[in-house]
């Protein structure tokens, strides 16, 4: 009995310890599965880190883009294209206007009254679908489809249909255009559902300004914009101060006010108001400093534009959701954290960002929104509660670069316009020797307006990369519906304008006078009468041309003093070289600024130009501004292939070297 006893009890002793081992096996490996989970995690976050310095080098990015872009075609990944809108709405326009909305499939029509002095605007609004035959047939049919339920909205509006006076029409036409004019632009391609084949390459406004006749309607297609200028005109009409505007939803894009002189690659192009806006195309942007990973790298080569984008596919509401996605899905790969892994995992955009939206927002203390958007959208049932905190993490992370990098895209367009109290330095140091301005922001989209989350942490970044002292004098606006009401705003702003001139192209050359000061001269579009150049040849004469065309505006202009630049001291610290110049270089990537603060001498500014040439310093924008007997040379340059400086000090001494040896060539003292 006593063997029986102990036979039993030694069993249950083995059984007991084989339990035990089985229940910490499974620990161990639970901790092991956690750990990697967890791991995954970690190396998001270092992945995605916006530190204040590496958003000021993205601020420094943008800014030097934004110069290359504006220098020449094909200068830079944005594009920054013009939109001949010379005139920003005041507040002050009277009278009733119209506007046209397409950019999918409805489109929409809108009515205002304004009354002068900043009326409220309370538009008449009314969205109609697109026939789906339409979207595919003859484009006189759609535009006349159009131009019909404009006649039939302007009737419900109890305004006369034959006008004694043209009405003005804005018209907002969200597909890619060569915009030729204000008013007038070619459809590149259709995109979306639309492939009217016979439209593509014909003028736009002019296709609508034809069905509007037919109809009978006394309108005049008074512009032609998309919906970024149309946030920007109207945030102008409620804020003087506001100089650029950016849409944050499903996609993304910036537009902003410009000097006319700045905008180098149209060199005949006039406006009465010496300004125009200009369209970014910010989506593209790219930049070596932005944080990028493994996640964003698949989900770049899947998409249908692989290498396009890139900013877009980092910020936007269309991408985020899909980047938490494949987040949870490498998880489940790597560990059973969140049960078998579920098919819709694979499925892309099957989790879009408003449903990440929610779950990051999620505050109650179980996560319940969180465990039924994963179960609902997902298939993913029963997640743990430490589970779903870890898909709340992941959404932050995600969303917290986002709006960082956003808040650095902001800020770098206020540096190139001289609004972000740096006074041109890279780095984001403050100068406080510089009267800010109050500057306003116009921001449009859902990810801004409805994100609360994605909110605070633009602004959070604005405070860190401007400072306390600069940013109060910031001001982001909210706007809503500037694709339509702004459009209409335009509209009567550019009522009765034709300000905007683009004088036929010339080649310019150099010759010098007896003083030595450049002028300009004419010259025939080639060298050989009647030989054409080389491709080679080509692109030589082009790069002369942008240089002599610089030093041409230089001397036109050098007393305009409209430079952004503070009022320069009128004598430079002798201390800092044989020369008495003072040489400050900033690099950003392929690009650089120098800023040279020197006495004036003739024909000194060419010779320069010149030896950055032999440098591999490519110029792409010049400024000079000058007081009593110092000139400040601001030069943007391009770091071509073959140049040996890979520092800004090293820059710094090659320029100076060229000076010298200017100076010794003169026989100056």
């Amino acid at each position: 009995m006593g063997k029986v006893v102990l036979g039993v009890t030694v069993g249950v002793a083995v059984a007991a310890c084989a339990v035990a081992a089985l229940v910490v096996g499974r620990r161990v490996r639970s901790r092991k599965k956690w750990k990697r989970v967890v791991g995954v995690l970690k190396e998001l976050e270092e992945s995605c880190e916006t530190t204040v310095g590496r958003l000021r080098q993205v601020v420094d990015a943008m800014a030097v883009e934004m110069h290359a872009g504006l220098a020449s075609e094909g200068g830079s990944k944005l594009k920054m294209l013009l939109t001949f809108v010379d005139n920003l709405p005041s507040g002050s326009e009277k009278g009733i206007f119209y506007a046209l909305d397409l950019g999918g499939t409805n489109f929409r029509v809108l009515r205002v009254e304004l009354g002068g002095q900043r009326s409220n605007v309370d538009p008449d609004v009314e969205q109609q679908p697109i026939p789906e035959q339409l979207m595919t047939g003859r484009s006189e049919d759609l535009f006349d489809f159009i131009a019909s339920t404009l006649h039939r909205f302007v009737e419900k509006g109890n305004d006369s249909v034959q006008y004694s006076i043209t009405k003005e029409l804005g018209f907002t036409f969200s597909f890619p255009v060569k915009q030729t004019s204000v008013s007038s632009g070619v459809l590149i391609k259709w995109t979306k559902a639309f492939a009217i084949k016979d439209m593509v390459g014909k003028e736009v406004a002019g296709a609508l300004q034809q069905a509007l006749a037919r109809k009978g309607l006394n309108m005049r297609v008074a512009v032609l914009v998309n919906d970024t200028v149309g946030t920007l005109a109207l945030g102008h009409y409620h804020d003087a101060d506001t100089v650029a505007a950016v849409i944050i939803g499903t996609g993304t894009n910036a537009c902003y006010w410009e000097r006319t002189d700045a905008i180098i690659k149209c060199q005949g192009l006039l406006t009465t108001s010496g300004g125009m806006v200009v369209n970014m195309e910010w989506g593209n942007f790219w930049s070596s400093h932005l944080p990028r990973t493994s996640y964003d790298i698949d989900l770049d080569a899947e998409s249908p534009n692989p290498n396009d984008q890139g900013f877009e596919k980092m910020i936007s509401g269309m991408y985020l959701g899909d980047i938490v996605r494949r987040v949870i899905l490498r998880m489940s790969e790597e560990s059973d954290i969140f049960g078998p892994v579920s098919s819709r995992l694979y499925v892309p955009f099957a989790l879009r960002t408003p449903a990440m939206a929610a779950m990051h927002e999620d505050d109650s203390p179980e996560l319940t929104e969180v465990a039924r958007i994963l179960q609902d959208v997902l298939d993913i049932p029963d997640v743990p509660l430490k589970a779903r905190k870890l898909v709340v993490k992941i959404c932050d992370v995600v969303t917290r670069r986002a709006a960082r990098l956003a808040a650095a895209g902001i800020v770098g367009i206020l540096k190139k316009i001289g609004r972000d109290g740096s006074g041109g330095i890279a780095g984001g140091r403050s100068r406080s020797d510089i009267k800010m301005r109050r500057t306003a922001v116009a921001v449009e989209g859902s990810l801004y307006t409805q994100y609360t989350m994605f909110r605070e942490y633009l602004h959070e970044a604005l405070h860190e990369i401007l400072g306390e002292d600069i940013v109060r004098h910031v001001v982001i606006n909210v706007t809503e519906d500037g694709s339509g009401t702004g459009a209409a705003l335009l509209a009567a702003s550019h009522s009765s304008s034709g300000s905007v001139q683009l004088i036929s192209f010339y080649t310019v050359g150099a010759s010098n006078n007896d003083d030595g000061d450049e002028q300009m001269t004419e010259t025939s579009t080639t060298d050989r009468p009647g030989v054409a150049r080389t491709e080679e040849e080509e692109q030589e004469h082009q790069r002369m041309a942008h240089v002599t065309y610089l030093l041409n505006a230089i001397v036109d202009n050098e007393q305009m003093k409209f430079f952004i630049f503070p009022k320069l001291p009128t004598q430079c610290d002798n201390s800092q070289s044989s020369m008495a110049a003072n040489i400050e270089v900033t690099m950003a990537e392929t690009h650089a600024d120098l800023k040279i603060l020197l006495k004036k001498r003739p024909r000194r500014l060419s010779k320069l130009v010149g030896g950055l040439q032999r440098l591999k310093l490519t110029v792409i924008n010049l400024n000079v501004t000058t007081a009593d007997e110092m000139a400040l040379y601001s030069i943007s340059v391009k770091i071509e292939e073959g140049c040996r400086m890979n520092t800004a000090d090293e820059i710094a001494e090659s320029v100076e070297q060229v000076l010298l040896g200017i100076q010794q060539e003169a026989g100056f003292s």
